[in-house]
């Protein structure tokens, strides 16, 4: 899988390794993150992410933080619309072979 991101406002879409750390070795999924100013920088924290099985990628949220008041639902489904057609994509083409 190849690296992604994309950023509307203070939400980010990106490609991640299966242990959510951009770091991994292997690029197997992605996450919504939330950005954030912290006392010293802007910071970050995981909202959303897909974990996969044998249907495919499922979304799964962190706690409640996909619904917080610093969340715009539009831009948080623009970007969970975006994440899953990236997954499927990429699904279909390692079933392809």
């Amino acid at each position: 899988m190849k690296h992604m991101n994309y950023r509307i406002g203070n939400i980010e879409l990106r490609s991640t390794g299966k242990h959510l750390i951009r770091d991994d070795d292997k690029i197997t999924t992605c996450e919504i993150i939330l950005w954030f100013d912290g006392v010293k920088r802007e910071s970050c924290c995981t909202i959303a992410h897909w974990k996969r099985d044998t249907e495919g990628f499922d979304l799964k949220f962190v706690g409640s933080r996909p619904l917080g008041d610093d969340v715009r639902v539009s831009d948080f489904w623009c970007l969970v619309k975006a994440g899953q057609e990236f997954l499927d994509k990429y699904e279909d083409e390692v079933d392809d072979g």
